[in-house]
């Protein structure tokens, strides 16, 4: 019949407005139709309720499928194709704080050892935005020292056969070599954690380098 719409078996919704997401290996259908806004809710008054939210969580409900704020780019991102709006520029930046601490709670074995780092002279714990800035401060640290590292590896070279064009990007049709400290630095460390010969390769420089200090 002319016209007619596709419809899932198993829903009264057409077709083409369900979506299939995969969520920590589970795959869900949703609809997009019914889809709701972002959930108006804040953790800079209690960040032990976002790391206990972020892997699973109930704030956001979809089809009856809790879904854990990790998720909620795949959810809200346009190029996902769940949404036609702007929803993901309402919570980008909040939502990206809240990766940032989560990140960082996750390299510790407990939240009690988290806390033991983010406490003042008091012993009262920092607040979201301290922690923040202090994460921050360390990150700009870290992402200097990984820049000088990595222009030391390449000999001030990121566009080196061995980098394997992990430095480039392409812009208006032509390719170009990243040179934000920022970016340079982010992907020096995904190297070092994906490519075992450059690993190798830099432990041993790092080695070469203390024996000659020492003598």
């Amino acid at each position: 019949m002319s016209g007619e719409q596709l419809v899932d078996p198993q829903s009264s919704t057409p077709s083409h407005q369900r979506i299939r997401i995969s969520l920590d290996d589970q795959d869900i259908h949703i609809d997009k139709t019914h889809l709701p806004d972002p959930p108006a809710i804040h953790f800079s008054d209690d960040i032990p309720a976002l790391f206990e939210q972020w892997n699973t969580s109930q704030l956001l409900k979809i089809d009856g499928h809790g879904i854990p704020i990790k998720h909620w780019d795949k959810v809200y991102k346009k190029r996902n194709g769940l949404v036609e709006t702007d929803a993901w520029k309402a919570i980008k930046v909040e939502w990206g704080n809240w990766k940032f601490l989560v990140t960082e709670r996750e390299r510790f074995p407990s939240e009690d050892a988290f806390w033991k780092v983010y406490t003042n002279e008091k012993g009262e714990r920092l607040s979201y935005q301290q922690v923040l800035d202090k994460l921050q401060e360390e990150r700009g640290c870290t992402d200097e020292a990984d820049f000088k590292a990595v222009m030391q590896y390449f000999d001030g070279d990121l566009d080196r056969v061995d980098a394997s064009g992990a430095f480039r990007y392409k812009k208006s049709g032509q390719w170009r070599v990243c040179s934000k400290k920022l970016v340079v630095a982010r992907t020096w460390r995904k190297l070092l954690a994906t490519d075992t010969a450059i690993r190798s390769n830099w432990e041993a420089m790092q080695q070469m380098s203390g024996r000659s200090s020492d003598q």
